[in-house]
């Protein structure tokens, strides 16, 4: 199955550093920035057509991340940076919640540091489940052209 230019659905992931990078910039600086035209970038601004290879190779490049990580595919060493992620925001939230009530003590919130690793332990397993559903029902795409972008 041959897949068409504009067709497909924007992955999440591209949705969401798009919508952070033209908030903090402007479309036209990400548009300069990463090569794409605007009417692309507001396209997978939309979440309307998944992007091209090469397209994910730029985007891959602008943001720092990998193609198949924008793909949303996690590599074994992607859960190490997620939970290192996730400390950090649950770290950034006990805070957040102390200076909010600078009454609690460590026994209010001890309870949060007791479930932090199971809550660990779930998103890894959500993300191998996750993983596992989409190589189940991944269509794969023919091209006769090795050289064309896909």
């Amino acid at each position: 199955m041959v897949r068409e230019r504009g067709s497909g659905v924007t992955p999440p992931i591209v949705v969401e550093l798009l919508k952070n990078a033209v908030s903090e910039k402007s479309m036209l600086a990400v548009s300069k920035s990463t090569g794409l035209g605007l009417a692309a970038i507001g396209r997978y601004l939309k979440g309307v057509g998944e992007p091209t290879t090469a397209t994910l190779q730029k985007l891959s490049d602008y943001f720092g991340v990998t193609v198949a990580q924008l793909r949303g595919e996690f590599e074994s060493n992607d859960m190490d940076l997620i939970e290192k992620i996730f400390i950090e925001i649950a770290d950034e939230m006990r805070a957040d919640l102390l200076k909010k009530n600078p009454s609690l003590t460590k026994q209010d919130y001890s309870v949060w540091l007791d479930i932090k690793p199971g809550i660990i332990i779930k998103i890894r397993d959500r993300l191998n489940i996750n993983r596992m559903a989409r190589s189940d029902t991944q269509v794969v795409t023919s091209d006769a052209s090795p050289n064309k972008n896909d």
